[in-house]
């Protein structure tokens, strides 16, 4: 019941923002960004991926792109993402029973926008910027209860951006990348640089059965408030950003599991403030129902899903699976009525490949013997 309660919360919250941004539209294939416990989720033993993604709002076309690494401490034993069962040997040499035991995962990744590595979009926003982050994570069941997992993780980031208006001086939020503040002003085209550190801190838990699980996360990013403004504007500390996941599965039938995805994201939460107006408060919200298959031998598989971002926007996806090293996902993302939500115009368009290193099994039989693959 607290569950329930607590997304119907962030649900009431996240319509009441006035912004839409967070980035992707695909969160789901950039985990590490919206929490760092997150590292190592997938069902291999490490993965390598590229997000891209094309955005259009009323005034600024940008593109964004993301590259990630992953890899767990046990390739072999936690290829089927499930955590490992192994026999506990006494002193004596005397085996106990078997207990289960955690691993760590490791991440790293690149995410920049305002450059477009594919030439297929011309950007018109005045700041180019790109971050760099290695992230660690242990992943973990309660003692003595495999129904319970938990993991927690952290991630350092160095972000590097540049501002300069020759280019244009339009800076739309909606679509725009953030880590940096950067205000408009009338006069002489301006350049300049700014780079810093970042921390970051998550966890999250879940309870899985046989045929369901749910699953509750929680990070906050920018611990420190880092300096990033281009010019010193009076907004120029980063203010914290915080993000939640709620996600509930259930076996649907032989052939599908059912997923309902909640995500929650908001920026400039701040118990300070160095100027009247808010120039950096986004609020963010992604609910959806997927659909996975399940165990299949099937060299060409399918899953599908369905979001909306604070339903205000709409979002088909589909996931090809090509054996058990490639996975492709295909996204587009579109307003409702952009004329009444007017913070909502923002078409996008996103492409996930991914190569996966130590996939065992297609798909678990029931969804609660292992991990769910983010």
């Amino acid at each position: 019941m607290r569950v329930f309660i607590f997304l119907l919360f962030i649900i009431v919250f996240s319509t009441s923002g006035g912004a839409q941004n967070a980035r992707f539209s695909q969160i789901s294939s950039a985990p590490i960004t919206l929490n760092p416990a997150l590292t190592g989720r997938g069902d291999g033993g490490a993965d390598i991926s590229v997000l891209s993604s094309w955005q259009n709002s009323k005034t600024t076309t940008i593109t964004h792109q993301y590259f990630q690494i992953q890899f767990k401490s046990d390739l072999k034993r936690v290829a089927d993402n499930k955590l490992v069962l192994i026999d506990s040997v006494t002193k004596k040499g005397n085996k106990k029973l078997k207990k289960v035991q955690g691993y760590w995962a490791g991440g790293i990744y690149y995410y920049q926008y305002g450059n477009d590595l594919t030439g297929i979009t011309q950007n018109t926003t005045p700041i180019k910027a790109s971050f760099v982050s290695g992230s660690v994570a242990r992943h973990m069941y309660v003692p003595g209860n495999e129904k319970h997992y938990f993991g927690f993780g952290g991630s350092i980031t160095f972000a590097s951006g540049k501002v300069k208006e020759e280019q244009g001086i339009i800076f739309d939020k909606e679509v725009s990348g953030g880590g940096f503040t950067y205000r408009t002003r009338p006069g002489n085209l301006r350049t300049g640089e700014k780079q810093y550190f970042d921390f970051n801190l998550g966890l999250y838990y879940g309870y899985k059965q046989e045929k369901a699980f749910y699953e509750v996360g929680f990070a906050v990013s920018h611990w420190h408030y880092p300096e990033n403004s281009f010019f010193n504007d009076a907004e120029s500390k980063l203010r914290h950003r915080g993000s939640a996941h709620v996600l509930f599965g259930r076996s649907l039938n032989k052939k599908f599991n059912i997923i309902q995805k909640n995500v929650f994201w908001a920026e400039g939460l701040y118990y300070k403030s160095r100027a009247s107006y808010d120039s950096a408060q986004i609020l963010s919200m992604w609910n959806g129902i997927e659909l996975r298959q399940k165990f299949s031998d099937k060299k060409l598989r399918f899953d599908y899903a369905f979001y909306s971002r604070s339903f205000r926007t709409l979002m088909p996806m589909v996931t090809v699976h090509l054996g058990r090293t490639f996975d492709v996902r295909l996204s587009h993302e579109w307003p409702i009525n952009s004329s009444s939500f007017t913070a909502y115009s923002a078409v996008r368009t996103e492409l996930f490949l991914s190569y996966v290193i130590g996939r065992r099994l297609m798909r678990s039989e029931n969804i609660g013997d292992k991990y769910l693959d983010w």
